[in-house]
């Protein structure tokens, strides 16, 4: 659980690369780079991806602490 705290930080940093591989297809308009669109998409997935796990963890605290606040009464 102590490695929960780094999921935001990497949903960050996949926005960030994509955002810079979207510049870079843009930059190039009205050609555009492949390599460029393919690491922009992928980027996008592994974003999407740290996002559901951010959800997941978020569900797992919250009904972790539900959980807890029964257990003692």
């Amino acid at each position: 659980m102590k490695f929960l705290f780094l999921i935001p930080l990497f949903t960050g940093f996949a926005d960030y690369i994509e955002n810079v591989f979207i510049a870079i297809s843009f930059s190039g308009y009205p050609s555009s780079n492949l390599l460029a669109v393919s690491l922009a998409s992928f980027a996008t997935q592994l974003k999407m991806f740290f996002n559901v796990l951010l959800i997941l963890s978020l569900l797992l605290t919250l009904s972790t602490w539900i959980v807890t606040l029964f257990k003692k009464e």
